[in-house]
C-alpha cells in the first residue's frame, strides 16, 4: 500500500481518486496484473501512460472520420 501511495505522490497532487484508480486499473490491465504494476519502474509507468494516450487519440481521429 505504501508504494501506491508513492506513486500517487509521484505523478501529481491534482489528480482526483476515482481518476487515480481509474488509472491505476487501466495500466494493470495492460500489464498484466497487480504485481506486475507494482514491479515496473516509474519510467516505465510514464511510458505506458503515453502510449495509452496516444492510442486513445488515434481512435477517437479514426472514429471521427467515419461520421
Amino acid at each position: 500500500m505504501n508504494d501506491l501511495t508513492n506513486l500517487k505522490k509521484t505523478l501529481g497532487k491534482n489528480q482526483k481518486d476515482i481518476d487515480f484508480t481509474r488509472l491505476l486499473y487501466l495500466v494493470m490491465i495492460k500489464v498484466g496484473g497487480y504485481n506486475q504494476l507494482m514491479d515496473l519502474s516509474l519510467s516505465a509507468f510514464g511510458e505506458i501512460l503515453k502510449c495509452m494516450e496516444w492510442q486513445n487519440k488515434e481512435e477517437n481521429k479514426g472514429s471521427k472520420k467515419i461520421r
